[in-house]
């Protein structure tokens, strides 16, 4: 490359850093990837519409092809494989999501569908430690409802093929429930609660009822 092709680039290339500063704002670009950006667009024009019989061009495809590598090696893409090239331009590239195997499959389907299960279980875990702060359920009795509980979801967890499976965790399960029932049965918080939830003698008896049936 002689003295005045050398010039010509770096005169663009210098004026460009300015630019490309302002383009970083504009479109979000980040600061470290706006100059190479800018430059790489550059140089592809001065590729693309050199003349092919001029040394010059060469030396800009060159260049530009040196500014693709750094763009890619920051982690950008010229488009995407599905795209027409005139579709294509530079940005962060997409890493799509590895396709679970058939078996990771099944385990995903069957841990929504325990999850699922469980939701019902807390639910009644909730309510029933409502029944037990509201004075509707003994105290003893809302315990025992509430292990049978755990080992009806132990055995779901089984069922559903997860036995093994550290993260579907039984216990913090409950806990979360009844957690959920303290924070509800806050009488601090709300004296009415416990009308809202037990209305009536047939609310109450309800929950008893499905306390006693628990823990036959």
């Amino acid at each position: 490359m002689n003295l005045r092709r050398m010039r010509r680039l770096i005169v663009g290339q210098f004026a460009l850093s300015a630019f490309a500063i302002l383009t970083a704002r504009a479109q979000a670009v980040p600061p470290e990837i706006a100059p190479i950006l800018e430059r790489e667009r550059w140089l592809n024009d001065k590729c693309r519409d050199g003349s092919g019989d001029d040394p010059a061009t060469a030396d800009y495809c060159a260049i530009r092809d040196r500014a693709d590598e750094q763009l890619r090696a920051k982690g950008w893409c010229w488009g995407r494989p599905d795209q027409a090239e005139y579709q294509k331009k530079w940005a962060p590239c997409v890493v799509a999501p590895p396709i679970p195997s058939p078996e990771q499959q099944q385990i995903d389907e069957a841990r929504a569908l325990t999850l699922e299960e469980w939701a019902s279980y807390a639910r009644l875990v909730t309510t029933i430690e409502i029944g037990f702060k509201c004075g509707v359920v003994e105290q003893s009795l809302a315990n025992l409802a509430v292990q049978r509980i755990s080992i009806m979801m132990d055995e779901q967890k089984a069922n559903n093929g997860l036995i093994n499976d550290r993260t579907l965790d039984v216990g913090a399960a409950i806990g979360t429930a009844i957690d959920d029932g303290r924070r509800i049965a806050d009488l601090q918080a709300d004296p009415q609660i416990c009308a809202k939830f037990f209305a009536s003698p047939a609310d109450r008896a309800r929950v008893r009822q499905t306390v006693d049936f628990l823990i036959q």
